[in-house]
């Protein structure tokens, strides 16, 4: 679940004119200098055999990543912001079997079959369509045949899916430069099973966020996905 103090300044308004995305790398980097960790740590993580060789997507200043230290699993994490990356690295609080490391989803560094497990959580929303398969194509490319990715973004109905329109129905930006795309299930399943993944299981989780009486509506799809 997302960080609800975030939502508080987010009420829903209506959508302005289309516009253009800003480079999403810079967007995220000030937004990081500015705000410092932007992410609460995430708990409610999948428990994982030791030994697990575990890729953390986009890991900010350590979303999963500090749930996952201590357990004796195999730890890779990157985010193409370098504050972030640096932020992570600062977090840990306990020797951790891996490293943290600046890089970009949609062009991976690693070897192809490398890893068991992927976490994507609120990464790949950020990127408009051809970027977004890019990066799923490139997951399925570094995780071993039979491995899992972890899949959780924003969903249509969520109140955040707000502010100016960009190019793509259902995808906007903040003043921030900070884009998000907002999901259907329907098309979670289509952009993993179209790029070599089996669904495990897809559900959209809901509830409501009470800002000063008035009540707001959250929404996240969360899917568990399997390279074929």
């Amino acid at each position: 679940m997302p960080d609800d103090a975030e939502a508080k300044t987010d009420a829903k308004t209506d959508a302005k004119t289309d516009t253009q995305p800003h480079e999403p790398r810079e967007s995220w980097e000030r937004q990081y200098q500015i705000s410092g960790n932007i992410w609460g740590g995430i708990v409610d993580l999948p428990k994982l055999p030791a030994g697990t060789r575990v890729l953390e997507a986009g890991c900010g200043n350590g979303k999963a990543l500090l749930a996952m230290q201590g357990k004796g699993l195999d730890i890779f994490a990157f985010d193409f912001s370098r504050t972030a990356a640096a932020l992570a690295k600062q977090n840990l609080t306990a020797r951790m079997s891996g490293e943290v490391l600046v890089g970009d989803a949609s062009n991976l560094m690693f070897a192809a079959e490398t890893f068991d497990v992927i976490f994507a959580r609120h990464i790949i929303g950020h990127s408009l369509k051809e970027t977004r398969d890019a990066i799923v194509a490139e997951f399925n490319r570094v995780l071993k045949t039979g491995g899992v990715l972890y899949f959780t973004e924003f969903e249509a109905a969520d109140m955040k899916a707000c502010g100016d329109i960009v190019s793509e129905p259902r995808t906007y930006m903040k003043k921030n430069g900070i884009m998000t795309h907002f999901f259907t299930e329907d098309e979670v399943r289509e952009l993993f099973c179209d790029s070599g993944f089996e669904c495990v299981s897809l559900q959209t989780h809901r509830w409501d966020l009470k800002v000063r009486g008035d009540r707001y509506p959250r929404a996240e799809v969360n899917g568990i996905f399997r390279k074929k």
